[in-house]
């Protein structure tokens, strides 16, 4: 509400009366920010339509300007993407995202922490679309900002390299998805610690990544340690957990290590059981 009344009194303070518009003209900056508040306040009252036009109306009149107000430029693409993304227009919001990007780039420079939100867009957009080679070409922008920003080994770096992974695996890349999930897990371990629930993705992705490799070396030391994450941060007797001892089991079963299989068959029962109580 608070956000509403702010964008009533700024509309309200640039185009209380016609006088208003007549005396600085159609192609004034001060004519086009009103238009980009008036979208600001149809997005307010859920009227995307109508803020859409009024945003495209400020763009427009901002594009004849010689030098228009940087500022105004990056507020008014940033309301108009805001809206198609509320809307759910994807197709709509992808060229609008692109052309934010590149003038982000030029006037508040690639590191710019607003460039971050405006890839994150992207992200979702280009997710919704399906659009799988600019996806990777974001993830791959985001990592290098993040480690221009905050270092090669933070977290944040790993919470990109995860997902940018799983792409490449499904391009039929699953030496570059290796080597992602084994940078990030190493990143989580040390920034987390070695039993903390944001190594159980990396974790789980390996394994599966590996079993379908038929990798029965590098498995071995992998189930261990996603089950003591599981166990720890989901409880012993969740079905989650009993359900990937079961993995285990069949994994060592088939690895001839038959006493321990059964031992880890008997255990997910006994996990079963348990949860029943």
């Amino acid at each position: 509400m608070a956000r509403r009344q702010e964008v009533d009194v700024r509309f309200l303070l640039h185009v209380d009366t016609i006088t208003d518009w007549l005396a600085v003209g159609n192609d004034h900056p001060d004519t086009a920010e009103s238009y980009r508040d008036l979208g600001d306040l149809r997005v307010a009252q859920e009227q995307l339509s109508a803020a859409e036009k009024a945003y495209l109306q400020s763009l427009g009149i901002l594009d004849k300007l010689g030098k228009p107000p940087t500022d105004l430029i990056l507020d008014t693409q940033k309301g108009l993407v805001q809206s198609y993304l509320i809307g759910r227009n994807f197709r709509a919001a992808e060229p609008w995202l692109t052309r934010l990007l590149a003038q982000r780039d030029k006037f508040q420079g690639r590191l710019h922490p607003e460039v971050v939100d405006t890839l994150g867009q992207q992200v979702l957009v280009y997710t919704q679309l399906g659009k799988t080679n600019d996806l990777i070409a974001c993830y791959g922008r985001l990592i290098d900002l993040k480690e221009n920003v905050r270092g090669a080994e933070h977290v944040e770096v790993a919470d990109y390299l995860v997902p940018l992974a799983e792409l490449y695996l499904q391009q039929q890349q699953p030496a570059k998805a290796e080597e992602l999930w084994l940078r990030a897990l190493a990143i989580y371990q040390t920034f987390y610690g070695p039993d903390h629930l944001m190594l159980l993705t990396p974790l789980t992705k390996l394994i599966a990544l590996y079993t379908s490799q038929g990798k029965n070396e590098s498995l071995g030391p992998l189930y261990p340690r996603a089950l003591t994450v599981m166990e720890k941060r989901l409880g012993k007797n969740n079905p989650a957990v009993a359900n990937y001892v079961d993995e285990y089991a069949a994994w060592l079963q088939r690895n001839n290590q038959v006493e321990e299989a059964a031992r880890q068959t008997a255990r997910a029962e006994a996990m079963r059981n348990a949860a029943k109580k």
